[in-house]
């Protein structure tokens, strides 16, 4: 969705690399920017969740992050911290299980979240990308701490820079 909105302008380019996360997609991009996979680009940013990664691979990671320039997108849970801070403030830590009720519902996406997940996003959150960005700040004020043990955990998505004309 995001490429979609702002791949026009030639200032966002996405590339997925599936399955990789904490210091693994550190190497994996770190290898790709080598073979010349970063061409023009300003900024690297990965992006992973905590998912089953271990406080010292989630620091681990981090550490390499920095040393290489890049920055990092980091969700305490899952993907869908995210997704939900595009509808919503909020300062509470989420369970998995309580993320797909709250995004399930009227005030999110309206219907079984786990149905949907992996379904095309844009209709919903395309607008609202911004306030996603400012409640993510929001979060970050109000819970200082470090990626690898702090939950809610957004504070990276605060230093995202996206265009200001889609």
């Amino acid at each position: 969705m995001l490429q979609r909105k702002y791949s026009a302008s030639n200032v966002l380019r996405i590339k997925q690399l599936s399955g990789k996360k904490g210091p693994a997609l550190v190497s994996t991009a770190k290898r790709q920017v080598a073979n010349g996979n970063r061409k023009h680009a300003e900024e690297v940013y990965l992006m992973f969740d905590r998912d089953d990664l271990t406080v010292n691979e989630i620091k681990t990671a981090e550490r390499q992050a920095k040393m290489a320039g890049y920055r990092i997108i980091f969700s305490s849970i899952d993907f869908e911290v995210f997704i939900l801070l595009h509808f919503k403030a909020f300062s509470k830590s989420y369970t998995r299980p309580e993320l797909i009720q709250t995004l399930s519902g009227s005030k999110c996406f309206d219907q079984d979240y786990k149905k949907f997940k992996g379904s095309e996003y844009d209709k919903h959150l395309i607008d609202s990308v911004a306030t996603a960005v400012k409640n993510a700040k929001a979060l970050s004020e109000n819970n200082p701490g470090d990626m690898a043990t702090t939950d809610p955990y957004p504070v990276s998505y605060t230093h995202l820079t996206l265009p200001t004309k889609a």
